[in-house]
């Protein structure tokens, strides 16, 4: 993030702002009407489509049901 998107978006400096680890999904939020000072870091969910195959999974459940294959 630049210094004129932290201003544009946060209305603060960008070293006013608390550090996220983007590396692994992470950023700032900043919910409208909770009344926060500053934005919050937080972390997104993640999944191992490994390990939880969930695209496989759809495929699957709509071929058995005769529909055509889900957009990927």
């Amino acid at each position: 993030m630049s210094q004129q998107q932290a201003q544009e978006i946060f209305g603060l400096g960008l070293k006013d702002l608390p550090r996220a680890d983007t590396s692994n999904y992470g950023g700032l939020i900043w919910l409208d009407g909770l009344d926060w000072e500053f934005p919050k870091p937080f972390q997104s969910p993640y999944y191992d489509d490994e390990k939880l195959p969930f695209k496989a999974t759809l495929s699957n459940i709509a071929e058995a049901q005769g529909g055509g294959l889900p957009q990927a």
